[in-house]
Protein backbone atom coordinates (compact mmCIF):
# COMPACT_ATOMS: atom_id res chain seq x y z
CA UNK A 1 0.00 0.00 0.00
CA UNK A 2 1.25 3.37 -0.95
CA UNK A 3 2.41 5.42 2.00
CA UNK A 4 0.26 8.97 2.38
CA UNK A 5 2.19 12.00 0.74
CA UNK A 6 4.58 13.41 3.38
CA UNK A 7 4.71 17.29 2.06
CA UNK A 8 7.83 19.11 3.22
CA UNK A 9 8.43 23.27 2.66
CA UNK A 10 10.55 23.90 -0.39
CA UNK A 11 13.88 25.07 0.67
CA UNK A 12 14.28 28.98 1.08
CA UNK A 13 16.14 29.68 -2.47
CA UNK A 14 18.91 31.82 -0.27
CA UNK A 15 19.78 28.29 1.09
CA UNK A 16 21.63 27.67 -2.45
CA UNK A 17 23.28 23.88 -1.91
CA UNK A 18 19.43 22.64 -0.43
CA UNK A 19 17.97 24.45 -2.93
CA UNK A 20 20.09 23.20 -5.85
CA UNK A 21 18.94 19.60 -4.11
CA UNK A 22 15.72 20.39 -4.43
CA UNK A 23 16.21 21.37 -7.89
CA UNK A 24 17.94 18.22 -8.69
CA UNK A 25 15.16 16.18 -7.32
CA UNK A 26 12.22 17.70 -9.20
CA UNK A 27 14.39 17.85 -12.23
CA UNK A 28 14.85 13.76 -11.44
CA UNK A 29 18.37 14.87 -12.93
CA UNK A 30 19.40 11.22 -10.97
CA UNK A 31 16.85 9.55 -13.10
CA UNK A 32 19.47 9.45 -16.31
CA UNK A 33 22.37 10.27 -14.48
CA UNK A 34 22.39 7.65 -11.52
CA UNK A 35 24.37 4.81 -12.40
CA UNK A 36 23.16 1.47 -10.84
CA UNK A 37 26.70 0.34 -10.45
CA UNK A 38 28.78 3.23 -10.36
CA UNK A 39 26.95 5.30 -7.87
CA UNK A 40 24.14 8.77 -7.35
CA UNK A 41 25.37 11.07 -10.57
CA UNK A 42 27.92 9.03 -12.16
CA UNK A 43 26.58 8.68 -15.39
CA UNK A 44 26.83 5.95 -17.86
CA UNK A 45 23.22 4.86 -18.48
CA UNK A 46 22.84 3.85 -22.34
CA UNK A 47 20.27 5.01 -24.65
CA UNK A 48 19.73 2.93 -27.59
CA UNK A 49 19.49 5.38 -30.90
CA UNK A 50 19.27 4.33 -34.37
CA UNK A 51 23.32 4.93 -35.43
CA UNK A 52 24.37 3.37 -31.48
CA UNK A 53 24.96 3.48 -28.05
CA UNK A 54 24.28 6.71 -26.35
CA UNK A 55 25.76 7.17 -22.68
CA UNK A 56 24.80 9.81 -20.18
CA UNK A 57 27.65 12.23 -18.85
CA UNK A 58 29.07 11.89 -15.33
CA UNK A 59 28.25 14.90 -13.41
CA UNK A 60 29.67 14.61 -10.00
CA UNK A 61 32.35 16.41 -8.82
CA UNK A 62 35.34 14.15 -9.95
CA UNK A 63 38.13 15.92 -11.40
CA UNK A 64 38.80 13.27 -14.73
CA UNK A 65 35.72 12.12 -15.46
CA UNK A 66 32.68 14.18 -14.21
CA UNK A 67 32.79 18.18 -13.76
CA UNK A 68 34.89 18.64 -11.27
CA UNK A 69 37.09 20.98 -13.27
CA UNK A 70 33.95 23.12 -14.67
CA UNK A 71 33.53 26.63 -12.93
CA UNK A 72 30.14 27.53 -12.13
CA UNK A 73 30.16 30.19 -15.01
CA UNK A 74 30.85 27.09 -17.58
CA UNK A 75 27.78 24.84 -15.99
CA UNK A 76 25.18 27.95 -16.57
CA UNK A 77 26.69 28.87 -20.11
CA UNK A 78 26.13 24.88 -21.09
CA UNK A 79 22.55 25.68 -20.15
CA UNK A 80 22.49 29.27 -21.44
CA UNK A 81 23.43 28.33 -24.86
CA UNK A 82 20.32 27.01 -25.79
CA UNK A 83 18.18 30.01 -25.07
CA UNK A 84 20.83 32.20 -27.37
CA UNK A 85 18.35 33.49 -29.85
CA UNK A 86 20.77 32.55 -32.59
CA UNK A 87 20.72 29.29 -31.53
CA UNK A 88 18.91 27.31 -33.85
CA UNK A 89 18.43 23.13 -33.90
CA UNK A 90 19.13 21.13 -36.35
CA UNK A 91 17.45 17.98 -37.56
CA UNK A 92 19.70 15.12 -36.65
CA UNK A 93 20.48 12.19 -39.62
CA UNK A 94 19.80 8.67 -38.76
CA UNK A 95 23.45 7.72 -38.65
CA UNK A 96 23.87 10.84 -36.11
CA UNK A 97 23.48 10.59 -32.47
CA UNK A 98 20.96 12.92 -30.67
CA UNK A 99 21.69 14.10 -26.61
CA UNK A 100 19.30 12.47 -24.80
CA UNK A 101 19.41 15.84 -21.92
CA UNK A 102 16.75 17.58 -22.81
CA UNK A 103 18.50 21.37 -23.01
CA UNK A 104 15.72 22.93 -24.41
CA UNK A 105 13.54 22.05 -21.63
CA UNK A 106 15.66 23.47 -19.43
CA UNK A 107 17.42 26.66 -21.65
CA UNK A 108 15.04 29.16 -19.48
CA UNK A 109 15.84 28.10 -16.20
CA UNK A 110 16.70 30.99 -13.80
CA UNK A 111 20.49 31.98 -13.39
CA UNK A 112 20.13 31.33 -9.84
CA UNK A 113 18.53 28.40 -10.16
CA UNK A 114 21.69 26.71 -12.28
CA UNK A 115 23.90 27.96 -9.79
CA UNK A 116 21.80 26.56 -6.67
CA UNK A 117 21.82 23.15 -9.44
CA UNK A 118 25.78 23.46 -9.60
CA UNK A 119 25.88 24.14 -5.87
CA UNK A 120 24.56 21.00 -4.96
CA UNK A 121 26.51 18.70 -7.33
CA UNK A 122 29.34 20.26 -5.94
CA UNK A 123 28.67 18.42 -2.82
CA UNK A 124 28.10 15.01 -4.02
CA UNK A 125 30.27 12.46 -3.78
CA UNK A 126 33.07 12.38 -6.39
CA UNK A 127 32.84 9.05 -8.46
CA UNK A 128 35.85 8.63 -11.36
CA UNK A 129 33.71 6.85 -14.12
CA UNK A 130 34.75 7.45 -17.54
CA UNK A 131 31.85 7.08 -19.61
CA UNK A 132 32.50 6.55 -23.23
CA UNK A 133 29.48 8.79 -24.34
CA UNK A 134 28.69 7.32 -28.09
CA UNK A 135 29.54 4.16 -29.79
CA UNK A 136 28.35 3.60 -33.50
CA UNK A 137 26.69 0.41 -34.66
CA UNK A 138 30.17 -1.04 -35.61
CA UNK A 139 31.40 -0.41 -32.01
CA UNK A 140 33.69 2.26 -32.66
CA UNK A 141 34.20 4.95 -30.19
CA UNK A 142 33.27 8.50 -30.59
CA UNK A 143 34.18 10.23 -27.74
CA UNK A 144 35.41 10.14 -24.09
CA UNK A 145 34.80 11.94 -21.54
Amino acid sequence: MPAKAAFTQKPSPADTVNYGKYLVQVASCGDCHTNKEKGEFAGGNEFQQPAGILRVANITPDNETGIGTWTKEMFVRRFKMYADSSYKPRKVGADEVNTMMPWMMYKGMQQSDLEAIYAYLRTVKPVHNSVVKFQNKNNAIAKKG
